[in-house]
């Protein structure tokens, strides 16, 4: 019996023939599915990103007004 493993980006799962991953959202975390592992991983990556600079904003902004 022959297993096709592929080696998966890290933070994306496979889940009912479809890959999936948590992205950060206003609300929270968020589990969306894709067909293709790589745009679910540079997905999550760039949503990662604008979370990042979402909270460096917010600290520069506590931090000018004190």
């Amino acid at each position: 019996m022959e297993m096709n493993m592929k080696v998966l980006p890290e933070g994306v799962s496979f889940s009912q023939g479809l890959y999936a991953v948590e992205v950060p959202t206003f609300s929270g975390l968020e589990i969306k599915y894709y067909k293709d592992p790589l745009t679910a991983f540079t997905t999550k990556r760039r949503a990662e990103r604008k979370e990042a600079i979402r909270q460096d904003k917010r600290l520069a902004m506590q931090m000018v007004n004190g």
